[in-house]
């Protein structure tokens, strides 16, 4: 199998490996201990894609997959595994955490060939706020550090900055010659 992403829990002590091999192959999560590189735990395997995984601030994994076109993409499922909730949902990108407001965290979504970002509550999984319409997928999102800016990449050569608070957008960035 390949491995397709990779996280680093907030105190530095585990290591989370997403594995996969295709889009027929079922892919699985592993915590590693990240000083030794023991396996501590498979946390997730499922027969569709999996695309990310992240720690939440609080240590709890969430795990994006491709879901089938069949399935509602923005239903989320809970699995209680080894004493932990594993939520996982339908993602373009990973989950990234707000620095100041742990309470908050974004997602990029496609859904009938538009795409855009979901400002959630990684508790509940409630959106807070959906802003931004995109006609190519978004690859990338990042905070800025004092979690006002949301950055993302789509698959164009721009880079886009939006507003947290009221998801309006702040700049078009051309970064690039081909795909972000």
């Amino acid at each position: 199998t390949t491995i397709t992403d990779l996280d680093v829990s907030d105190d530095g002590a585990r290591l989370a490996v997403v594995h996969g091999g295709g889009w027929t192959t079922p892919h699985h999560v592993e915590i590693r201990d990240l000083r030794t590189g023991e396996l501590l735990e498979r946390v997730a395997t499922i027969d569709r894609r999996i695309t990310y995984a992240r720690f939440g601030p609080e240590g709890t994994l969430f795990v994006s997959s491709v879901i089938p076109v069949d399935n509602d993409a923005s239903e989320h499922t809970e699995k209680e595994m080894a004493g932990r909730v594993i939520r996982i949902g339908h993602a373009d990108s990973p989950v990234v955490f707000s620095p100041i407001e742990p309470g908050l965290a974004a997602v990029s979504q496609t859904i009938d060939d538009r795409s855009f970002i979901r400002i959630i509550d990684p508790d509940t999984m409630r959106t807070v706020r959906e802003f931004g319409d995109f006609e190519r997928p978004i690859n990338s999102l990042a905070f800025s550090p004092d979690g006002t800016r949301l950055l993302l990449g789509e698959s164009s050569r721009y880079a886009y900055v939006y507003g947290v608070e009221r998801g309006d957008q702040l700049a078009r960035l051309s970064v690039h010659t081909d795909h972000v």
